[in-house]
């Protein structure tokens, strides 16, 4: 069971993290903004402490469509997140074993794909 007081910083996190995520989109250029309206976001280090912006898309498609933005993407990371190092568009591929028929517990894809960019050091940027 949660204290109050955890559960306090827990929520206060979540906020903070939501209003970063949302003035970072609200930052992007509109056809960026569109396709970060269907991603999911979160941040976490790797096992280097390197922190890493995950954008997960609903699909590769749209994955690949936020890879041909890699560079305004990484401007608005620098910009509005100093100490993230890398950003990961990603995707989870539908699991082709999974049986559409069944709706309870349906089988999840294992793997995550998508594409890993370094973010340059502020005097790097444009």
């Amino acid at each position: 069971m949660l204290s109050e007081s955890s559960f306090s910083d827990r929520a206060l996190a979540e906020e903070f993290y939501a209003s970063l995520f949302d003035r970072f989109c609200e930052s992007c250029e509109p056809s960026v903004r569109e396709i970060f309206r269907e991603c999911t976001f979160g941040m976490m280090p790797d096992r280097v402490g390197v922190k890493t912006l995950f954008i997960i898309a609903p699909n590769q498609f749209l994955t690949q469509q936020l890879k041909n933005h890699t560079h305004s993407i990484a401007d608005r990371v620098a910009a509005l997140m100093p100490g993230i190092g890398r950003v990961a568009l990603c995707f989870l591929p539908p699991d082709r074993d999974a049986n559409p028929q069944t709706s309870c517990n349906p089988k999840v894809s294992q793997f995550m794909m998508g594409h890993i960019f370094p973010i340059p050091a502020p005097d790097e940027l444009s």
